[in-house]
């Protein structure tokens, strides 16, 4: 099913995205943590309406930087994978590169959290990329994780309440965390599914 990556745009921002949002000309922000995957426009069931307006070239070239930045694809695809590690937190939250699952309202099925811990440890919402072991053919937008045992549907990256995520260690799945070598090619995926290539050069990274 197509689907298309939607980032939120805003009138104002609260205080813990300021960090994560790009401010539009218009006065209005873009918030990179408000990443959602939605239906594509020409389907029926699209929430997106009709074409209100177009931001410039450089206005698109900052939100993008700002998304590549909050999804920390940089220190990932760099030439020597930077892990990225858990912080502590009184209370649990969705860790980057781990495995949950989530509850019926976004359906029964793994995710992996792509979010920056920094953001995951305070915010009330993650970012995720859905696993899944239906047979599909390896390519860089699903690319094969857990050896081969799954594939990463990296163009369906969205945003949900950190109260989706069954975060007790009792409902944790086995596996529960990928490998950053995996990581490194769900990033790679979510740079080529969401056009963030650009992004990636400019912030250093020469090469996905």
């Amino acid at each position: 099913m197509p689907s298309v990556g939607v980032i939120a745009i805003r009138r104002s921002v609260d205080p813990g995205e300021a960090p994560y949002a790009t401010r539009l000309d218009a006065g209005s922000f873009a918030v990179a943590p408000r990443l959602v995957s939605v239906l594509a426009p020409e389907d029926a069931d699209s929430p997106l309406g009709s074409l209100v307006s177009v931001i410039p070239p450089a206005e698109l070239d900052a939100v993008e930087d700002r998304l590549c930045s909050f999804l920390q694809l940089p220190g990932v695809l760099g030439p020597i994978p930077r892990q990225v590690r858990a912080l502590y937190a009184r209370d649990p939250y969705p860790v980057w590169g781990d495995i949950y699952l989530a509850d019926p309202l976004i359906g029964q099925k793994r995710y992996v959290v792509v979010s920056p811990n920094a953001w995951n440890s305070v915010a009330p919402t993650a970012t995720i990329v859905r696993t899944t072991t239906a047979t599909k053919h390896d390519h860089v937008a699903f690319p094969p994780v857990q050896r081969g045992k799954a594939h990463a549907c990296c163009g369906e990256a969205t945003s949900v309440p950190r109260n989706a995520l069954r975060l007790a260690s009792r409902d944790r799945p086995i596996p529960s965390t990928l490998t950053l070598g995996d990581m490194v090619s769900i990033a790679r995926g979510i740079a080529t599914t969401h056009q963030l290539g650009d992004a990636v050069r400019r912030a250093g990274v020469e090469t996905l």
